[in-house]
């Protein structure tokens, strides 16, 4: 996993599709926006993601939320959760296989 001179991720080809199809569901966005509890979930269209998505731990979510939603950095993250870079790509690359394993 690369980062940009900006701190943001660089997605891998599977990771991109996979956050495409979370944020162009109807209405994901905005119940994410609307601080109601992981109703965004709910709201993804394809019904394999959507069932990854419910595999996952709270903090992978969290990190999602963080990284797709928030915009906020890898190094933010890591800042905002306490742990290391290395921790944040292995996570990743977990929620990559959980997902795509789902579909």
């Amino acid at each position: 996993m690369e980062t940009r001179a900006d701190g943001m991720l660089i997605f891998d080809d599977d990771m991109s599709r996979l956050t495409d199809m979370m944020l162009n569901a109807e209405g994901v966005r905005n119940a994410y926006i609307s601080g109601s509890h992981r109703t965004w979930i709910r709201k993804i269209g394809d019904e394999s993601l959507r069932e990854g998505m419910e595999n996952l731990s709270d903090r992978q979510i969290t990190m999602i939320e963080a990284l797709v939603f928030d915009g906020m950095s890898p190094l933010d993250v890591r800042k905002e959760m306490g742990i290391s870079a290395k921790e944040i790509r292995t996570e990743v690359r977990r929620i990559r296989r959980i997902l795509l394993d789902a579909m």
